[in-house]
């Protein structure tokens, strides 16, 4: 479990140069994710920001804690998210797509 948090922090990661302009393409109208997923991503990066939290930052280790799993939870959506824009960006560029699914 641990490990999945990880791979999907790194997979976002990898992806850091996507996150920017879907999101001003998001403000901009001309691309649209669904409320729900864009209030979640930005009410959490305002909780890591914000000094108020439920186990306070001061205490070393015990106060990210719940900021990471905020993070991670909001992550996961994000994530679907950055996939999506892709695919649809290859797909306005004419360039093939290529599914992330394993062959059964």
């Amino acid at each position: 479990m641990p490990f999945s948090r990880l791979r999907r922090f790194y997979g976002l990661f990898k992806k850091r140069n996507i996150i920017l302009p879907m999101f001003k393409e998001v403000f901009s109208g001309t691309y649209k994710i669904p409320v729900m997923t864009a209030l979640l991503f930005l009410a959490s990066l305002v909780y890591i920001v914000s000094p108020v939290d439920l186990i306070p930052d001061w205490i070393i280790g015990l106060g990210w804690i719940d900021d990471l799993i905020l993070f991670s939870y909001a992550s996961k959506f994000l994530e679907k998210e950055l996939e999506k824009y892709q695919q649809q960006k290859q797909y306005e560029s004419g360039k093939p797509i290529v599914l992330n699914t394993k062959w059964k």
